[in-house]
């Protein structure tokens, strides 16, 4: 009774299909080392810890490159 239209083997991948599903996984991957990152810091108070897993895993795109970009600021103020 179910025909071939519920179940389709060729069926291409979206354009959505095609930005999304890297996006998805390389935000992922970029939260994942940004939590490690973070629990390694040892400038960081636990308070600090606590406000940027938050910021991590709440914006998981915005999160790990906002901390990055923080992290590379005060990298370059301690060389100075």
């Amino acid at each position: 009774m179910l025909s071939s239209a519920l179940v389709t083997p060729s069926s291409p991948l979206s354009l959505f299909g095609y930005f999304f599903y890297p996006l998805l996984f390389l935000s992922l991957a970029a939260a994942l080392a940004c939590l490690l990152t973070i629990h390694r810091q040892e400038h960081l108070t636990e308070a600090q810890k606590l406000k940027w897993l938050a910021f991590t895993l709440f914006l998981p795109l915005i999160g790990p490159l906002a901390y990055w970009l923080r992290l590379r600021a005060d990298r370059k103020q301690q060389d100075q």
